[in-house]
């Protein structure tokens, strides 16, 4: 009796586990640091709660009760500050 093979999708969904696995793991490696700061959204401000010394954000004169108007040119603003700060951060390389 004839082993049967995989169907050909399985392996497809095989290798992209596997690679999705790789770049998680990449990501978590090499990723992006934490710039050491903790937002919180107070009257659609977005302000810095706390910040975390030896990091980006203290090194950059960051304190707590700044409020984040700009990163990286984009105007961070209104109820939805935090994803505004998400959409910035994104292409932002902290250090």
């Amino acid at each position: 009796m004839q082993a049967s093979r995989a169907p050909w999708w399985y392996y497809i969904l095989a290798v992209s586990f596997l690679l999705s696995f790789a770049l998680l793991l990449y990501n978590f490696i090499w990723g992006p640091r934490d710039p050491g700061v903790t937002f919180d959204s107070v009257g659609g401000y977005l302000t810095a709660k706390e910040i975390q010394p030896d990091k980006a954000a203290a090194r950059a004169g960051l304190r707590a009760g700044d409020r984040i108007l700009i990163v990286d040119g984009i105007p961070i603003r209104g109820a939805k500050g935090g994803a505004d700060y998400n959409r910035a951060a994104i292409n932002f390389e902290s250090g």
